[in-house]
């Protein structure tokens, strides 16, 4: 079960990652995550009125997360769309 979870977010996140401009990786406690390329997808959204914030502070509130500064270990350079994400990658393989 949990190594079906961390494949499916994995695609989702490649997802993002691949047509959203790439970008920087954020590791989590539940695998790794399309930071930038999230954070594109989402103003990509809102530009196109997929949804809207009326409110400026409740906008800023909703984007903190996005905008803030992470820690820097847990921030990765952009390893390029060849490298991110590959399921192959995500899981230790167990030595015979």
């Amino acid at each position: 079960m949990f190594a079906k979870y961390m494949g499916e977010h994995a695609k989702r996140q490649r997802f993002i990652y691949e047509h959203n401009g790439g970008g920087r990786i954020l590791f989590q406690q539940a695998g790794a995550e399309a930071f930038d390329a999230t954070l594109s997808l989402i103003l990509k959204l809102e530009k196109e009125g997929a949804f809207t914030i009326a409110d400026p502070k409740l906008r800023t509130q909703a984007l903190k997360y996005w905008l803030s500064d992470h820690q820097a270990d847990d921030l990765l350079p952009d390893p390029g769309a060849h490298q991110a994400f590959k399921l192959d990658q995500l899981i230790s393989k167990c030595p015979r």
